[in-house]
């Protein structure tokens, strides 16, 4: 599979979550499954962020669309981030990890 086809399963799973969870629908014990089950799948995962942005803080809102303020940044520092931990509560998903460094080698032919 393609990196950029993972990458748009990704969003896509991740938009139907957004979209499940606030759903009116989700209470209680229905919530804390969903959590769990976010977890399961996303914990301890390494995500590409759709767009790059420097800040130790990003807030997107139900759609992915950047609420707060950060500019934007290089792939290679600012595009990958390692899940450490993920909470489900009052209507919103926070997932909390450290950036991920992506150094290319060069290879000498010849």
């Amino acid at each position: 599979m393609s990196g950029r086809s993972t990458v748009k399963q990704f969003v896509l799973g991740l938009l139907c979550c957004l979209a499940v969870i606030f759903s009116p629908d989700v209470r209680g014990q229905d919530q804390k499954n969903l959590e769990n089950d976010l977890r399961n799948v996303y914990e301890h995962k390494l995500l590409s962020l759709r767009n790059p942005y420097f800040g130790s803080k990003l807030k997107f809102d139900s759609a992915g669309k950047l609420i707060s303020r950060a500019v934007a940044g290089p792939w290679s520092t600012c595009g990958m981030l390692q899940v450490e931990k993920l909470a489900l509560d009052a209507g919103h998903l926070e997932i909390d990890g450290k950036r991920v460094i992506l150094a290319l080698r060069s290879v000498e032919i010849g």
